[in-house]
């Protein structure tokens, strides 16, 4: 039995995506605490600038300033309904 690396899993994980997700042109993970691209596959090459720059793009549409503001209003929405006043929405971001 041969052993592969987590990196090659991802690897693996991320081009078998790519390729059964029709019309996809590209994918890829992100380490959402550093911002570093971890994988990527994509049908054409790109140069690594271009890349690092997708994933810094990634990287602040899920963690920029603006999200972290909608968090925070739904973190301050949350805290401030009383249980008797909940009507039945619910109201979820990705940070818990």
């Amino acid at each position: 039995m041969t052993d592969i690396s987590i990196s090659q899993v991802v690897t693996n994980a991320v081009k078998d995506f790519r390729q059964t997700v029709p019309e996809c042109v590209a994918a890829g993970v992100v380490d959402m605490s550093t911002g570093m691209l971890l994988a990527v596959d994509t049908v054409d090459s790109h140069p690594s600038e271009v890349l690092d720059l997708l994933a810094a793009a990634t990287f602040d549409m899920f963690q920029g300033r603006n999200v972290v503001m909608i968090e925070d209003i739904f973190k301050k929405r949350r805290a401030s309904r009383q249980p008797s006043t909940t009507s039945g929405s619910c109201w979820s971001t990705a940070r818990t």
